[in-house]
Order: C-alpha cells, then structure tokens, then sequence
C-alpha cells in the first residue's frame, strides 16, 4: 500500500481537474525516499526556491485508505500548523457544501 495508493489517488485527481482551467499552475508530481529523508522532494523544493517560484502549498497522498487498528475508520492526517489546518478546514467546509459524509 505504501506509495501505491497516493499515486492511483494523484492519477485520478490529476485526471478529474484536467477537465478545469486553474487560475494558478498546478502540478501533480510522485516523488520516493520519504523515509530516506525526502531527497526527491528536497532537491525539488530547492530547486524551485533558487528560481524564485512561490510555492502556496502542497498535498502529500504518500499511502491513503489505510485502517491502522481496524476500527473501519479511516483517518485523514494534515500535519501541523495553520496552513495544514487550514486545508483540513477547507476539506470539512467542501464535505458539508457537497453532503460527502466523511467526518
């Protein structure tokens, strides 16, 4: 499950959003090595530092639909800090507005 999944989920987003046109550039990107010390990652970030690009922020489906203590729940995790919980807010606010009926 470990990377297999986060990339089916990129695949299918990246295919559903083709459909739009984004005022902004968005960028659908698989990197490896998160537990060698996110080298691919790193050196990508780096990269886009030195060229002066803004980066608003990024979404990480490294292993999703995963039931750790099989209670059947499974569990979105967005990390630390307000930008992450400002995604989560942004996620629980689209799930009232559509009816998705995660919680």
């Amino acid at each position: 499950d470990d990377n297999a999944t986060g990339t089916a989920a990129t695949l299918v987003i990246a295919r559903l959003l083709a459909a739009y046109r984004p005022a902004l550039t968005v960028r659908f990107i698989h990197f490896t090595g998160e537990e060698q010390g996110q080298w691919g990652s790193k050196v990508y970030a780096g990269a886009l530092r030195r060229a002066g690009e803004q980066v608003l922020g990024f979404i990480n489906l490294d292993m999703i639909g995963w039931d750790g203590d099989g209670d059947r729940v499974v569990e979105i995790h967005t990390g630390r800090g307000p930008k992450s919980n400002a995604l989560a807010d942004h996620f629980l606010e689209r799930n009232g507005r559509y009816g998705l009926g995660l919680n």
